[in-house]
């Protein structure tokens, strides 16, 4: 007879996961790097949410505006707004960038003499 935690352990079948979306940015984030996540007008079959990261460049009554790395902007409606979050700077952004760039301590690329 197997022992009773290995009993109960078959029986017990985990709850399935939610997805559970948090809104941590505000409009005092503006100007900052930010990941957003909000619902689409999808057809059926086809995903429901978009993920845009970027800075946020605006916040008002009705639109969040995120311009992305290449340029782009999305417009997000702040009633499709499911979930945001405030990011680090990029590496290339950040005070190891040159390194990123094949550089190192600002000399010649990394390989090269």
């Amino acid at each position: 007879m197997a022992p009773a935690f290995a009993q109960r352990s078959r029986a017990w079948h985990p709850a399935p996961m939610e997805p559970r979306y948090v809104v941590r940015i505000t409009p005092g984030d503006v100007g900052r790097r930010v990941s957003v996540r909000s619902r689409t007008q999808a057809p059926p079959g086809q995903p429901s949410t978009t993920d845009a990261v970027g800075t946020l460049r605006e916040w008002t009554d009705t639109h969040l505006l995120v311009e992305r790395r290449d340029g782009t902007t999305a417009t997000v409606a702040v009633g499709d707004l499911l979930a945001g979050k405030v990011l680090p700077p990029t590496p290339r952004d950040g005070p190891g960038s040159n390194i990123r760039a094949g550089r190192r301590g600002g000399g010649e690329p990394h390989g090269r003499s």
